[in-house]
């Protein structure tokens, strides 16, 4: 894959967690908008959204989501997370091409991605009912997709 198609896999993978993690905070009839707003910034703008930190540090806080839809991760989890919302940030902001380093990076931070998609969204979502059903069999068959891939390219 060209060092584009992994900037836009970098980028893409940073939004999902921040959609999932909005979705999450933001289903429960008692959910307040502050769950998604940046902690320091109440105000219009385009930094009014949490980081996506802040986002992971919300949906696995019993302040914001019951169990068993809160996420849970471990350190090893929680550190993945983080090292690829960097790579989202390195995607957005810094000019440099990514390396060989960043794609194998990002393929062995994909299954803790996944797994966290799938619990947020597929497994244990804040959205239960059939309502969602159709969504969430959406959701689960391209999480199995990107998985297939990684395999693929892992091969």
């Amino acid at each position: 894959m060209a060092a584009s198609g992994w900037r836009g896999v970098a980028i893409a993978a940073g939004l999902a967690v921040e959609g999932a993690c909005v979705a999450a905070l933001s289903a429960y009839d008692t959910a307040e908008l502050d769950a998604i707003l940046h902690p320091d910034q109440k105000a219009d703008g385009p930094n009014r959204l949490a980081p996506p930190q802040t986002l992971l540090r919300r949906v696995g806080s019993p302040a914001f989501l019951d169990t068993p839809d809160r996420l849970v991760l471990s350190r090893a989890q929680d550190r993945d997370l983080n090292t690829l919302i960097a790579l989202r940030n390195r995607a957005v902001h810094v000019s440099t091409e990514p390396g060989p380093a960043d794609f194998r990076a990002m393929l062995d931070l994909l299954p803790t991605l996944l797994a966290a998609l799938s619990h947020l969204c597929v497994d244990h979502p804040a959205f239960p009912g059939a309502r969602w059903q159709a969504d969430r069999d959406r959701i689960a068959s391209a999480l199995a997709r990107i998985k297939s891939a990684r395999s693929t390219a892992l091969r």
